[in-house]
């Protein structure tokens, strides 16, 4: 840090509080040096939560590099995909069927992969929708009626939050606003999550006999989200709504918890601000608002 002899006139050193003989910035260099350590600790603590986002991103050059080598190993039949099995020792109930977030991302990544593996034509991951996800589920999934979190959860697991989207809702953008809600909230990774198209994925189709969105609300916790794309908006507008998400939305606002709205460029609260009292975060697109 150099230290300016500025010459200025003794009204504006006795304004910036500093004595006839005294440098500019002086008293900043002594609190810098001084506590040289704690700035040292601070810089570090910035450079790892900066590596953990980019690790999580997969924009850390070494992550990066080790995503290529294992795709590289996969080609060359190195190493076998095999489809998942269930590790939980029961069926689990609706109310029990969350995913972690960090488990809804890492389930991001293998639904990319597993579109581009495809064979149908029509499935590509930019247009993929949960609609169509059930189709792309016969690759993967066990054979019988095993749901996606039976085969990653050995024990049920309760939602913090409910995720509410129609069945037409395309899948990047449904985890691309799952991103802003866990951003706006200042979530972990470890706050789970209820999506009927994520939670009740199964081979066959859905276990109608295990739960009810009532049961999954009553249990949930912290809150729910309404999950958009414009395409989504655009089908309501005209009035053909998703009698179930309308239901699952009355539910909320009956048991009074919070109600965000989100989608792939922003988020909106709708019945409480953010925890810095800001009520939008990125651009909440104004085509999905009406």
């Amino acid at each position: 840090l150099v230290l300016a002899d500025t010459e200025k006139s003794k009204s504006d050193r006795k304004r910036y509080g500093l004595g006839e003989k005294k440098k500019e910035y002086e008293y900043e260099e002594k609190l810098f040096t001084n506590t040289l350590d704690q700035f040292n600790k601070f810089d570090m603590s910035i450079s790892i939560l900066c590596e953990k986002e980019l690790n999580r991103h997969m924009l850390c050059p070494a992550k990066k590099q080790a995503a290529v080598e294992a795709s590289e190993k996969q080609a060359a039949g190195e190493e076998e995909t095999k489809s998942l099995k269930k590790i939980a020792n029961k069926d689990f109930n609706w109310e029990d069927s969350a995913l972690s977030l960090s488990q809804l991302r890492e389930l991001e990544v293998f639904l990319q992969r597993k579109c581009e593996e495809s064979s149908n034509d029509k499935i590509d991951w930019k247009t993929c929708t949960t609609n169509e996800l059930q189709d792309l589920a016969k690759d993967f999934m066990p054979e019988g009626s095993a749901t996606y979190p039976e085969c990653v959860n050995e024990k049920p697991v309760k939602p913090n939050y409910i995720l509410c989207a129609g069945w037409d809702l395309k899948l990047k953008e449904a985890f691309e606003a799952i991103e802003w809600h866990a951003k706006a909230l200042q979530l972990s990774d470890r706050v789970t999550y209820f999506i009927h198209s994520f939670c009740t994925l199964s081979h066959d189709g859905d276990r109608l006999d295990t739960g009810t969105s009532k049961a999954v609300i009553d249990s949930t916790t912290d809150g729910a989200v309404l999950l958009m794309d414009k395409k989504l908006s655009e089908t309501w507008l005209i009035g053909k709504m998703s009698l179930a998400t309308c239901y699952e939305l009355y539910l909320v606002e009956q048991k009074g918890i919070r109600l965000d709205f989100s989608c792939s460029e922003g988020i909106m609260a709708v019945t409480r601000p953010f925890p810095d009292r800001r009520w939008e975060m990125g651009t909440f697109n104004p085509d999905i608002a009406w």
